[in-house]
């Protein structure tokens, strides 16, 4: 279960930016659909679903292209090719 996600120096993100999957005091159980992971020293709530909003060329493709960077490091054990990662690229 992710429950953060932060990513910067990446295409358009020069600072950081963080995706929380991790509710706070105002959610209520009863309103939101949450997850629940049990363990035998502590529980942990998460909630089950998000969403990305924004404007156009707000950064929500190059968010999810992220993720999609993370996934490939953590299915192939890490990464060799830097040639198709772009950093963070100051349009001005």
């Amino acid at each position: 279960m992710l429950l953060e996600f932060s990513v910067s120096n990446f295409k358009c993100f020069n600072d950081q930016v963080c995706l929380s999957m991790i509710p706070d005091d105002t959610v209520d159980e009863l309103n939101y659909s949450l997850l629940k992971e049990e363990n035998e020293k502590f529980t942990i709530n998460g909630l089950s679903t998000a969403v990305i909003y924004g404007a156009n060329a707000s950064g929500k493709t190059n968010f999810l292209k992220s993720l999609d960077f993370l996934k490939n490091i953590v299915l192939n054990g890490g990464f060799n090719n830097f040639s198709n990662l772009k950093p963070f690229e100051d349009l001005n």
